[in-house]
């Protein structure tokens, strides 16, 4: 086996590693990529057919005997194998970037549509309390549900003794909670 002909095995390989990687990237997100897709498909088609050409010349007998003009051609097509290979990674590397940087979006969004929830659920609830108790036991449950705290007290000022008292408390120690509330 001569030297072009191991050049042209890993041309092979190296364009099926370019099709793997183009592949790849048109599989990561179809929302990140809905606006090039079709690039993205003739990219991949491009890459495939190369893939294929270079296999097929694999086996087809040619004389391989290291002329300059074999060798110039292996070097070209090395060079555009490795250029494929370079440019799909480089692509992917951004387009994951921006997946994941819509990722982050969304669950940003998510976040806080969820503070928002809580916040209106919360609105409902003090609105239909009719002491200040329920108030301040209303305001300390979704505290402790959504900070998942253990012990949660909510304290007010007596405006008259000029002192803070234990308004409510919610936690899983239903003792701790009476003492903290003496």
């Amino acid at each position: 086996m001569t030297s072009i002909a191991i050049i042209g095995y890993l041309n092979f390989a190296g364009a099926l590693l370019a099709f793997f990687i183009a592949a790849r990237v048109g599989a990561l997100d179809r929302r990140a990529l809905r606006s090039r897709r079709g690039s993205w498909i003739l990219l991949v088609c491009a890459t495939a057919l190369l893939a294929a050409l270079l296999g097929v010349e694999l086996f087809v007998d040619r004389d391989l005997s290291g002329g300059a003009l074999v060798w110039t051609e292996t070097v070209i097509k090395t060079a555009l194998v490795l250029a494929l290979i370079a440019g799909f990674f480089f692509l992917y590397v951004c387009e994951h970037r921006s997946i994941v940087d819509l990722y982050d979006t969304a669950e940003s969004h998510l976040r806080r549509t969820q503070r928002l929830e809580a916040i209106l659920e919360l609105g409902d609830e003090l609105r239909a309390s009719g002491s200040v108790e329920d108030v301040a036991q209303a305001a300390a449950d979704p505290v402790e549900r959504r900070l998942a705290f253990r012990e949660t007290a909510l304290y007010l000022l007596d405006p008259v003794d000029n002192i803070f008292f234990t308004a409510a408390t919610v936690g899983s120690d239903q003792e701790y909670d009476a003492a903290v509330r003496a």
